[in-house]
């Protein structure tokens, strides 16, 4: 019955009359190409690193709403620049760009594809076409307030901005930084490893019994394994591989020794201190039991920057082969609240590199590029020009409107693809 009713002349006649005038106020036209670059940055590699950040799932979810638009929302930047010129938008100069500024709004996006859906059935062609009309009247106002909120959220980084300006090659800095501490991870674990078998431990070097249910499921495992050990004739008294639990007593040391002496820390990572080591909470829960259950990920991330480390690739294949004695856990429970396993596994690969890429190797184009965006982002007022006699009140905004055209064209270069 639905597809007779589908295939009706007088149903299917006004959308196909729509398609046909293609005038775009039904169907969205094309959306525009994405800039090669952005702010003199590679537009993938700021892609990428979006992606990391979402999958990690640790941002604010308003925070990771905004990277998931942000594909959409750098399609948008030939249309910001017209607007920070001080040009008046109108409908025709915003249509071209619908189609991306509808996926950057939820609401939006759901009202226009139920219109859409409805159009088959001729009552939604003029509910979408109202939608249309209503975003291309309302973008240059809605822009303009967000185009506000991205001038303070820029000028409150800017100590941050100036800190890793400070470096003479801010990439080199943070991979240097990476790679030792990797290093002196990797240095500590060895260590717990090697102090346990020489006090012939067992494997998991009697971890710490958890509190509230994650205590009782690791206390019946125990048992469990205890019980079933028992007819193990092949049975090591002691394990010579690093463990999970090596891996947790050697993250805690370093992390405990970077927090007791900060001035160390900051003398051998000045980059990672301030941004990274000196905003964790002086609370977090990280025992050595928590540690050890998620240190295939931390080892993954601390040795994402340098995928060819043999050492690096070894500790982590054993720490997999003597994993926490709750790992198991992971295959049967994937979402924590709003962290994902996946993502996060997906991130301890993806994160560091995709910051490495987006660093310069010179500090003096951190300084140039937060300046860009500053003048981007600074609406541009030609009525605020100083105006002399009658000649220049017609040819200074013309001048500067040209001259400020050009600097956003070197800031966004659109790709030939």
């Amino acid at each position: 019955m639905s597809n007779a009713l589908l295939t009706r002349p007088e149903v299917i006649a006004p959308v196909a009359e729509a398609q046909q005038q293609n005038d775009h106020r039904f169907f969205d036209p094309r959306s525009p190409e994405q800039p090669e670059q952005v702010l003199g940055i590679e537009t993938e590699a700021i892609l990428r690193l979006s992606r990391a950040a979402t999958a990690l799932g640790a941002l604010p979810p308003r925070v990771n709403l905004g990277l998931y638009a942000l594909p959409d929302a750098v399609r948008l930047v030939p249309l910001v620049q017209e607007m920070q010129l001080g040009a008046t938008l109108a409908p025709e100069d915003v249509r071209p760009y619908r189609k991306p500024i509808k996926k950057l709004s939820m609401e939006v996006g759901f009202a226009d594809k139920a219109a859409a859906t409805a159009g088959a059935l001729a009552v939604g062609i003029p509910l979408r076409r109202a939608l249309n009309r209503k975003i291309e009247r309302e973008f240059p106002v809605r822009a303009a307030e967000a185009i506000d909120k991205a001038r303070e959220a820029v000028a409150s980084i800017e100590r941050e901005v100036d800190f890793v300006a400070s470096f003479e090659n801010p990439k080199e800095q943070f991979v240097t930084e990476i790679n030792a501490l990797a290093e002196t991870v990797s240095t500590a674990i060895t260590q717990q490893r090697d102090r346990r078998v020489r006090s012939n431990v067992q494997v998991e070097a009697e971890p710490e019994t958890p509190r509230g249910i994650a205590g009782f499921f690791t206390k019946a495992v125990r048992k469990v394994r205890s019980f079933f050990g028992m007819f193990s004739r092949n049975k090591l008294a002691v394990n010579p591989e690093i463990t999970a639990y090596d891996a947790g007593a050697g993250i805690e040391q370093t992390l405990g020794s970077l927090s007791r002496n900060q001035g160390a820390a900051e003398s051998r990572f000045p980059m990672l201190s301030k941004l990274v080591l000196d905003r964790l909470p002086s609370n977090m829960p990280l025992t050595k039991d928590r540690l050890a259950l998620v240190a295939p990920e931390i080892l993954n991330f601390l040795f994402s920057t340098s995928p060819d480390d043999e050492r690096g690739n070894r500790l982590i294949d054993s720490v997999n082969r003597n994993p926490h004695e709750l790992r198991f856990v992971t295959r049967l429970k994937k979402h924590y609240g709003r962290y994902s396993l996946e993502g996060i596994q997906r991130a301890s690969n993806t994160l560091l590199p995709a910051i490495r890429d987006v660093l310069p190797t010179e500090g003096a184009k951190v300084r140039e590029t937060f300046a860009q965006a500053q003048e981007l982002l600074q609406r541009k007022q030609p009525d605020d020009e100083v105006i002399g006699d009658e000649e220049s009140a017609t040819a200074q905004p013309e001048s500067v409107r040209k001259g400020f055209r050009n600097r956003l064209k070197k800031l966004f270069r659109k790709s030939n693809r």
